[in-house]
């Protein structure tokens, strides 16, 4: 909010500033997975690839450049906060988990791999404090202007209200009984939610001795894909975190290309019912793909840690 109040002084179209402050955070994300790649790498050509890779992205471009809106932003510091976890940075990488806080509730899906860190040592309970912290003190210039402070805390819960059916063009579970809205049915599946991450974070716990960035990339991946894959009330574009984490995936496990070029390809499917009219995969048929890229996801995790032991 306090981004659109700035470029409404702006003297320009708008439509058009909004815009823009979505695509510099595009070409941030580009130059991000530029670095992370030619680091992990040392191979210049990889790295343009990845540049290009996220910046034309289908989902990346239409998100900012056509649909307006921001998912960019608060994908781009999750990028960052798990480019820094991974280097044991520990502080600045939760200073960029509660930025991205800031901007958007669905934040909360990365919650699993924090926790994992923590269980492994590799993230103190304390850094925690960093994201209430970073958005109570993001409140403070709204309050000074005299917003409401109880309306500012409690944004994000009542987000959760205002939609009613289970999928909202959302290629998830839910998407297959989109239908059959109820309170119960929707419970249902925030308790199953619960119980996969719950279960997969227990699972890793016990197996995931052995750790590589590889690793760190994909279980970030798994679980930005999981949250909305079984969580009810999603949007479709609530998968634009997997969908560019699923592309810095890419560089790191090559041959396992086809997982998140199945998951992109569903979110592109999955976009243009709402901004185009068009609708040519049925939507639980989209669900069902995604699932499907999920499970292959979760074989190729298995398949890095009983490697990574049996090479010990």
């Amino acid at each position: 909010m306090y981004l659109l109040a700035l470029i409404s002084y702006l003297p320009m179209n708008s439509l058009y500033a909004i815009k823009a402050v979505s695509c510099l955070f595009d070409f941030a994300m580009a130059v991000l997975v530029f670095r992370w790649v030619y680091e992990e790498t040392a191979d210049r050509e990889k790295a343009v690839l990845g540049y290009a890779l996220i910046l034309f992205a289908p989902t990346v471009w239409l998100n900012s450049s056509f649909w307006a809106q921001c998912d960019a932003g608060y994908a781009y510091f999750l990028l960052l906060a798990v480019y820094w976890l991974i280097r044991r940075k520990q502080a600045l990488g939760m200073v960029f988990v509660g930025l991205a806080f800031c901007l958007k509730l669905q934040t909360v899906f990365l919650a699993p791999f924090l926790f994992w860190l923590w269980l492994e040592r590799k993230l103190r309970f304390r850094f925690f404090l960093i994201i209430p912290l970073a958005y109570l003190f993001s409140a403070v210039p709204a309050i000074l202007m005299g917003a409401s402070p109880s309306a500012l805390l409690t944004v994000y819960f009542e987000q959760t209200k205002s939609y009613l059916a289970l999928s909202l063009e959302a290629a998830n579970a839910a998407s297959l009984i989109a239908g059959y809205y109820s309170d119960r049915m929707s419970l249902a599946f925030i308790v199953l939610t619960a119980v996969v991450l719950g279960m997969s974070v227990y699972v890793l716990y016990l197996r995931g001795k052995i750790f590589s960035t590889a690793l760190f990339v994909s279980v970030a991946y798994y679980f930005l894909l999981c949250a909305p894959l079984f969580l009810p009330r999603m949007h479709e574009r609530y998968f634009y975190p997997a969908d560019v984490f699923g592309l810095l995936y890419v560089f790191f496990r090559p041959k396992k290309w086809y997982i998140p070029a199945i998951s992109v390809s569903v979110s592109l499917l999955s976009y243009l019912p709402f901004l185009f009219g068009v609708r040519v995969v049925s939507q639980a048929h989209l669900g069902m793909l995604n699932i499907g890229a999920f499970l292959l996801l979760v074989l190729d995790i298995r398949e890095q840690i009983c490697g990574a032991a049996k090479r010990v």
